[in-house]
Protein backbone atom coordinates (compact mmCIF):
# COMPACT_ATOMS: atom_id res chain seq x y z
CA UNK A 1 0.00 0.00 0.00
CA UNK A 2 1.53 3.18 -1.18
CA UNK A 3 0.64 6.56 0.78
CA UNK A 4 1.80 9.69 -1.67
CA UNK A 5 2.22 13.63 0.17
CA UNK A 6 -1.55 14.34 -0.12
CA UNK A 7 -2.86 11.21 1.77
CA UNK A 8 -0.30 11.55 4.64
CA UNK A 9 -1.23 15.54 4.71
CA UNK A 10 -4.98 14.36 5.30
CA UNK A 11 -4.31 12.09 8.03
CA UNK A 12 -3.43 13.27 11.33
CA UNK A 13 -1.19 16.19 11.36
CA UNK A 14 1.05 14.46 8.43
CA UNK A 15 1.83 11.59 10.75
CA UNK A 16 1.31 8.41 8.64
CA UNK A 17 -0.64 5.60 9.75
CA UNK A 18 -2.85 7.42 12.07
CA UNK A 19 -6.12 5.66 12.33
CA UNK A 20 -7.76 8.87 13.33
CA UNK A 21 -7.11 13.21 13.90
CA UNK A 22 -5.71 13.53 17.42
CA UNK A 23 -7.64 15.85 19.92
CA UNK A 24 -6.57 18.97 20.55
CA UNK A 25 -5.47 17.19 24.22
CA UNK A 26 -3.40 14.63 22.72
CA UNK A 27 -1.35 17.66 20.71
CA UNK A 28 -1.18 19.56 23.71
CA UNK A 29 0.03 16.76 25.42
CA UNK A 30 2.55 16.41 22.61
CA UNK A 31 3.96 19.73 22.83
CA UNK A 32 4.29 19.30 26.18
CA UNK A 33 6.51 15.88 26.05
CA UNK A 34 8.46 17.40 23.50
CA UNK A 35 9.30 20.56 25.49
CA UNK A 36 10.30 18.78 28.91
CA UNK A 37 12.68 16.10 26.46
CA UNK A 38 14.48 19.01 25.15
CA UNK A 39 14.57 20.71 28.58
CA UNK A 40 15.78 17.52 30.27
CA UNK A 41 18.61 17.30 27.69
CA UNK A 42 19.68 20.83 28.27
CA UNK A 43 18.34 21.47 31.91
CA UNK A 44 22.82 21.07 33.33
CA UNK A 45 23.56 23.83 31.30
CA UNK A 46 21.08 26.16 32.65
CA UNK A 47 21.53 24.69 36.00
CA UNK A 48 24.92 26.00 35.37
CA UNK A 49 25.03 29.08 33.65
CA UNK A 50 22.56 30.07 37.08
CA UNK A 51 24.79 27.88 39.51
CA UNK A 52 27.45 30.43 37.97
CA UNK A 53 25.27 34.00 38.20
CA UNK A 54 24.17 32.99 41.57
CA UNK A 55 27.60 31.42 43.91
CA UNK A 56 30.23 31.41 40.81
CA UNK A 57 32.46 28.24 39.80
CA UNK A 58 31.83 26.22 42.99
CA UNK A 59 27.69 27.07 41.57
CA UNK A 60 28.67 25.85 38.02
CA UNK A 61 29.61 22.24 38.97
CA UNK A 62 27.36 21.80 41.51
CA UNK A 63 24.16 22.92 40.20
CA UNK A 64 25.14 21.58 36.85
CA UNK A 65 25.57 18.11 38.08
CA UNK A 66 22.41 18.65 40.01
CA UNK A 67 20.70 19.32 36.71
CA UNK A 68 22.38 16.45 34.75
CA UNK A 69 20.54 14.04 37.72
CA UNK A 70 17.15 16.27 37.36
CA UNK A 71 17.35 15.73 33.30
CA UNK A 72 17.71 12.14 34.19
CA UNK A 73 15.17 11.66 36.08
CA UNK A 74 12.92 13.76 33.99
CA UNK A 75 13.57 11.22 31.25
CA UNK A 76 13.13 8.49 32.97
CA UNK A 77 9.77 9.66 34.20
CA UNK A 78 8.35 10.43 31.41
CA UNK A 79 8.99 6.79 30.40
CA UNK A 80 11.61 7.37 27.82
CA UNK A 81 14.20 4.35 28.02
CA UNK A 82 17.40 4.55 25.96
CA UNK A 83 19.02 6.74 23.44
CA UNK A 84 17.17 5.14 20.66
CA UNK A 85 13.42 6.37 20.98
CA UNK A 86 11.90 3.98 18.84
CA UNK A 87 13.58 0.79 20.69
CA UNK A 88 13.26 2.88 23.80
CA UNK A 89 9.49 3.06 23.76
CA UNK A 90 8.73 -0.98 22.80
CA UNK A 91 10.94 -1.23 25.93
CA UNK A 92 9.04 0.89 27.96
CA UNK A 93 5.61 -0.89 26.40
CA UNK A 94 7.27 -4.39 27.98
CA UNK A 95 7.63 -2.72 31.31
CA UNK A 96 4.23 -1.49 31.74
CA UNK A 97 2.72 -4.76 30.19
CA UNK A 98 4.49 -6.68 32.86
CA UNK A 99 2.93 -4.48 35.76
CA UNK A 100 5.48 -1.81 35.90
CA UNK A 101 3.96 1.57 36.97
CA UNK A 102 4.11 5.02 35.09
CA UNK A 103 6.60 7.42 36.22
CA UNK A 104 4.45 10.84 37.64
CA UNK A 105 5.56 13.07 34.43
CA UNK A 106 4.23 9.61 32.09
CA UNK A 107 1.29 9.73 34.00
CA UNK A 108 0.76 13.80 34.14
CA UNK A 109 1.51 13.47 30.14
CA UNK A 110 -0.94 10.45 29.75
CA UNK A 111 -4.18 12.29 31.96
CA UNK A 112 -3.30 15.79 29.96
CA UNK A 113 -3.77 13.92 26.54
CA UNK A 114 -6.76 11.74 28.14
CA UNK A 115 -5.50 8.42 25.94
CA UNK A 116 -3.82 6.68 28.96
CA UNK A 117 -1.63 3.39 28.41
CA UNK A 118 -3.51 0.83 30.01
CA UNK A 119 -1.99 -2.55 31.03
CA UNK A 120 -4.09 -3.87 28.05
CA UNK A 121 -2.92 -1.70 25.35
CA UNK A 122 1.03 -2.29 26.24
CA UNK A 123 0.57 -6.21 26.12
CA UNK A 124 -1.01 -5.71 22.91
CA UNK A 125 2.05 -3.19 21.60
CA UNK A 126 4.59 -5.89 23.02
CA UNK A 127 2.79 -8.82 21.24
CA UNK A 128 2.73 -6.78 17.85
CA UNK A 129 6.84 -5.79 18.26
CA UNK A 130 7.34 -9.16 19.01
CA UNK A 131 5.23 -10.59 15.90
CA UNK A 132 6.96 -7.71 13.70
CA UNK A 133 10.87 -8.76 14.90
CA UNK A 134 10.10 -12.61 14.77
CA UNK A 135 8.52 -11.47 10.75
CA UNK A 136 11.81 -9.00 10.01
CA UNK A 137 14.15 -12.01 10.70
CA UNK A 138 12.89 -14.00 7.61
CA UNK A 139 12.41 -11.45 5.39
CA UNK A 140 14.26 -11.57 2.32
CA UNK A 141 14.77 -8.47 0.78
CA UNK A 142 14.70 -4.54 2.34
CA UNK A 143 10.81 -4.06 0.88
CA UNK A 144 9.75 -6.82 2.78
CA UNK A 145 11.50 -5.24 5.82
CA UNK A 146 10.04 -1.73 5.14
CA UNK A 147 6.29 -3.31 4.91
CA UNK A 148 6.69 -5.47 8.14
CA UNK A 149 7.73 -1.89 10.09
CA UNK A 150 4.82 -0.16 8.32
CA UNK A 151 2.32 -3.27 9.45
CA UNK A 152 3.57 -2.55 13.10
CA UNK A 153 3.57 1.47 12.46
CA UNK A 154 -0.09 0.68 11.59
CA UNK A 155 -0.61 -1.73 14.74
CA UNK A 156 0.94 0.31 17.19
CA UNK A 157 -0.81 3.27 16.12
CA UNK A 158 -4.24 1.47 15.87
CA UNK A 159 -3.79 0.35 19.17
CA UNK A 160 -2.70 3.78 20.61
CA UNK A 161 -5.50 5.65 19.43
CA UNK A 162 -8.46 3.29 19.42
Amino acid sequence: MNINDRDVQSLSEGIANMPRRMTSRERIGDIIFLNLQILSRILFIVAGLLGYYLYGIYGVFFLAIAGWVIGIWMRHSMGIRGPDSKKGFFVRMRERAQGAKRGILEWTLEKIRGNEFSQSKCVAITEAYDQAMAQLKRCTSPAEQRETIMRLDRRVKQISYD
